[in-house]
């Protein structure tokens, strides 16, 4: 929220400058974002309570939650409700005196305890109804709809993006973002605002497979292998799916590309997008991992193979349901249905680490692994493994970190975790909080702090400095048919007497004085110039509705008055 507060003020200040300036907020947004890494929050649904009754109302006193069902007022505690007292009229609300609980009644829903649609739109089931009522304990959110009891958990430490839909890869390089759904291809170039790939064809309805970069190309495995032309933002499609297998993933190995298919994978050559060779035709590749001169590739019906840089193949374990592989320490990580395994490649043994089910991604941070599965998001270093976020399914490609962020695609919605956040909630989970993570984190506000300031006086020089310059370049003695015609050509802004005079620093009246000597008008000024630039314009084969955009003019009047 400060970020985005922090950004609005630079906005309203940016707005104050001449277009001299235009690169100056991008300058700020990106030394600020440098500068500290922002705290995230959201609420996630944990489940429907067992109540057994119908929920009228729900309302909390010192920690408690009390239920308000028919005729009767409960306490809900250790999963069961307690009878407190009778109820009256049709909604019960809690009072606190002296350590007693007072119970007030109404017949409406008072308004300091209605619950506004902007907050819970994206939690609620269905459609929203003013019947709501919501109490928060501690970070527990018990939200009373539709005669039902619904727990939320407040999480201090994600954002919850594109909710609804479900993630199927993420890929990430500076100043952009590429998220791959089943359901479109969104592209993020502002850090938390996604807009989502709108192409004609059928080809960017979803995706299948990994968006990826090879040799400075973009590549979608969409079932097909379509190519991303980001000057143009179209997609084009290179080859169809082969033999009824579908594209899922490319990779780079000495000098050629393959591609992992749904089952086997090929070497493709990039000339003519033909296969040239086949590997394990049968097997279902899940990942790849490079190391060194060789290439390891994980199978879900076969185990372990590496492929050397004469192409040669050989299997190194028999390891069955291997859904991903990383490095790490040197060893060999292996995740599969039934755990977590360490993979010594010197010596070929095999460890079990944890017995977490259904693993299937992982992504290496600081001395350890983060890794997702089909029922959660789990931590392992030092041979100890935690669990981030439970009772989740998080999505195979789907798990990334870069320099600000974790994100972990579930079957609802993408989860992202700030750096800082990861950092901090990795030493709670382990109870190693110490010194130099709290000094980090004042470190980091302070940083922020300073940088605010520099900003604010920096703004305020510039701000000066751009008055007194247009003061001097924009005098009244300076005002003829000839600059103002100039003003109206180069700004856009421009679009009317009142703009004239407001840009020139000075009253409509004036200007008409000015422009009288020369006989003629602000507002003759104005038409003319329009008039040229609509004939200039519909000659580039600009639309109607681009034109009346620029000049100001309704359709109708730019096609009656400036286009005969």
């Amino acid at each position: 929220m400060l970020f985005r507060i922090v950004i609005c003020i630079f906005d309203t200040l940016i707005g104050l400058f001449n277009t001299k300036l235009k690169y100056f907020k991008q300058i700020l947004v990106y030394f600020v974002f440098l500068s500290f890494n922002l705290h995230s929050q959201d609420t996630v649904f944990i489940k429907s309570l067992p109540i057994g009754k119908t929920v009228v109302n729900i309302t909390s006193g010192n920690g408690e939650l009390f239920i308000r069902s028919a005729d009767s007022i409960y306490r809900w505690k250790n999963s069961a409700l307690d009878f407190v007292s009778e109820a009256k009229l049709r909604y019960s609300w809690v009072k606190e005196d002296q350590g007693n609980f007072l119970f007030s009644h109404s017949a409406t829903i008072p308004i300091s305890r209605q619950v506004k649609r902007d907050g819970y739109k994206n939690l609620i089931p269905g459609t929203y109804n003013a019947n709501i009522s919501s109490e928060r304990i501690n970070n527990d959110l018990f939200v009373a709809y539709n005669g039902n009891l619904l727990q939320y958990l407040i999480r201090e430490d994600f954002d919850l993006k594109l909710r609804g839909t479900s993630i199927r890869h993420i890929f990430s390089e500076p100043y952009h973002r590429v998220i791959s759904t089943y359901s479109g291809i969104f592209i993020d170039t502002l850090w938390d605002k996604f807009v989502e790939i709108k192409l004609e064809g059928p080809l960017t309805t979803y995706s299948n497979g990994c968006f990826i970069k090879i040799m400075d190309r973009y590549f979608l495995c969409q079932d097909d292998l379509l190519e991303y032309d980001a000057y143009s933002k179209q997609l084009i499609l290179r080859k169809a799916d082969y033999n009824d297998v579908s594209f899922r993933n490319l990779f780079e190995f000495g000098g050629r590309t393959f591609a992992i298919m749904t089952f086997g994978f090929y070497q493709l050559n990039f000339d003519n997008y033909e296969f040239e060779q086949e590997f394990l035709h049968s097997k279902e590749i899940t990942d790849y991992e490079v190391i060194g001169d060789n290439a390891y590739l994980s199978c879900k019906n076969g185990g372990v193979y590496v492929l050397d840089s004469s192409l040669h193949l050989r299997n190194i374990c028999t390891q069955n349901g291997v859904n991903n592989i990383c490095t790490l320490d040197n060893d060999l990580m292996l995740f599969t249905d039934n755990g977590l395994f360490k993979f010594d490649l010197n010596s070929g043994s095999l460890e079990q680490l944890t017995e977490q089910k259904e693993l299937h991604s992982a992504v290496k941070f600081k001395n350890g692994l983060i890794y997702s599965g089909n029922r959660g998001l789990y931590w392992y270093s030092e041979n100890e493994s935690r669990t981030l976020i439970n009772n989740t399914e998080f999505n195979k490609f789907a798990l990334l970190t870069d320099k600000h962020y974790l994100y972990a695609g579930g079957v609802n919605g993408l989860y992202m975790i700030t750096v800082a956040d990861l950092e901090l909630l990795l030493a709670l989970s382990s109870n190693k909080i110490n010194k130099h993570t709290q000094g980090s984190f004042w470190a980091t506000y302070g940083v922020l702090i300073i940088v605010f300031l520099l900003i604010i006086l920096l703004t305020i020089i510039l701000f000066r400095k751009n008055k007194k310059s247009k003061l001097k370049a924009f005098s009244p003695a300076k005002i003829t048919s000839e600059s103002v015609k100039a003003l109206i050509t180069n700004n856009e802004s421009i679009k009317s007497v009142e703009g004239v005079a407001q840009f020139f620093n000075t009253s409509v009246s004036q200007v008409n004085r000015r422009l009288k000597l020369e006989n003629t008008t602000p507002l003759l000024c104005l038409k003319e110039v329009k008039k040229e630039i609509a004939i200039k314009m519909i000659e580039e084969e600009n639309s109607i509705e681009e034109i009346a955009k620029r000049v100001g003019y309704s359709k109708r009047y730019i096609k009656e008055k400036l286009l005969k």
